[in-house]
């Protein structure tokens, strides 16, 4: 499985949206 994976990219995501955000 690759839920490992998905949960670093799901982090990652957050991460620059946040960034983006402000």
């Amino acid at each position: 499985m690759m839920i490992a994976s998905l949960l670093r990219t799901y982090r990652l995501n957050r991460l620059i949206n946040d960034k983006s955000m402000g």
